[in-house]
């Protein structure tokens, strides 16, 4: 395995990254073969796959997405040399001067490479440009690897969420929050 300070090939870090705005279908639906993709990896141990596809369908297909956006979240893929490699999405709250983390989802392969971090602090910035003074986002009580990349890029845990989604499942998050200066 190769390890984050091993320079014999390209690190987040050190590789040429596009945040790339989602407006169309076709972007939409590479969101969502990504999501697919991710999340299947990634939270069959926490949350299995029965929830897993239910979320998938009720959230995360392209039409799903169309409508987040039509109601003001941001989506955004983050590439390489065309290549996604992650997505996340926000939602602007003017009224609290707050932006909302509502999705950050990077591949399993660039993982622990430092692309999480590139994207929080680019979201730092847009905070700073837009006079919001947090970042806040929800995470999964069982997803102990991103709780702690959370903690460890400055977030706190606030408290916890607990919300029906419908068909039997509960989100049971925390809620994590980053002060923006």
């Amino acid at each position: 395995m190769q390890k984050p300070d091993d320079i014999s090939e390209p690190h987040a870090e050190t590789i040429e990254l596009n945040f790339q705005s989602v407006t169309d279908l076709a972007d939409m639906q590479s969101v969502s073969q990504l999501a697919g993709e991710i999340w299947r990896e990634h939270y069959m141990p926490i949350i299995g796959a029965t929830q897993i596809e239910y979320m998938l369908a009720r959230f995360q297909t392209a039409e799903a997405i169309a409508e987040q956006i039509n109601a003001g979240y941001r989506y955004y893929l983050a590439l390489h040399q065309q290549r996604a490699l992650a997505y996340f999405a926000t939602l602007p709250d003017l009224e609290n001067k707050s932006l909302h983390l509502g999705k950050l989802y990077v591949c399993k392969r660039w993982q622990r490479l430092g692309l999480g971090r590139r994207i929080i602090a680019y979201l730092e910035g847009y905070c700073q440009r837009h006079d919001f003074h947090s970042l806040w986002l929800t995470v999964n009580r069982q997803n102990h690897q991103a709780i702690d990349f959370y903690l460890g890029n400055g977030f706190m845990n606030i408290g916890n969420i607990s919300k029906d989604i419908g068909a039997g499942f509960v989100m049971d998050d925390f809620k994590m929050l980053k002060t923006i200066k």
